[in-house]
């Protein structure tokens, strides 16, 4: 009986000795992952900023556009 809770107790050393390296490993593609994110949004808003620039441009053309056809009309 006492052999069997000795292996048993070595075996849960042995899983816990295991899990450490896995905590740091996972606290590693946390940091990873948070890295990228803030990457990203970089990335996002500088995409959103030349949209809107676009978006502005366009409208700005279009109704120059309208204003010279309208005065070509009369």
């Amino acid at each position: 009986m006492a052999d069997g809770l000795d292996q048993a107790l070595r075996e849960e050393v042995a899983t816990q000795s295991d899990i450490g390296p896995l905590k740091s490993d996972i606290a590693s593609i946390k940091g990873d992952l948070l890295v990228f994110k803030s990457e990203l949004l970089a990335a996002m808003k500088a995409n959103k900023i030349d949209l809107l620039k676009w978006i502005t441009m366009l409208i700005v053309g279009q109704t120059a556009l309208f204003a010279a056809l309208e005065l070509l009309r009369w």
